[in-house]
């Protein structure tokens, strides 16, 4: 099976003031419905920095900047037959100001979660090591 390589930027979003994550709710590759982190591709000629900080906007209606990098983090899936190794860079963000809603038909629904309901919704292995990594920072 010939293998792909595909590079996102995301953004996990920390309210300074109570320590809420912002979540997004998106299908996934099955159908089902998700919970997760904002991320998405770089666009243009955008650096890393600038296609994570879209992404959130674009994904949660939410303005924000980035406070420091967090991680890359690396996984595989398979889409029509092909397999995909997939790295995502992360960054860690603080809210600025509410500035749309989230991307219609791309993001299902978007939340403030504090940290035990954040690990109660997330669905994916690669995301509750963020969270890992996210409180030994």
């Amino acid at each position: 099976m010939e293998t792909r390589k595909d590079f996102s930027c995301g953004g996990i979003v920390v309210d300074p003031i109570d320590q809420r994550l912002l979540i997004v709710q998106v299908e996934n590759l099955s159908g089902g419905h998700v919970w997760t982190f904002p991320k998405g591709h770089p666009e243009n000629k955008e650096n890393e920095f600038e296609a994570a900080l879209r992404e959130v906007q674009e994904e949660t209606g939410w303005l924000c900047k980035v406070v420091r990098p967090l991680t890359d983090v690396s996984y595989f899936f398979v889409r029509e037959g092909v397999r995909y190794h997939k790295t995502v860079r992360w960054f860690i963000m603080a809210p600025v100001e509410k500035t749309g809603v989230p991307m219609e038909g791309e993001i299902l629904d978007c939340r403030w979660a504090g940290l035990d309901e954040a690990k109660a919704l997330l669905s994916y292995p690669t995301d509750m090591k963020l969270l890992e990594q996210l409180a030994l920072s």
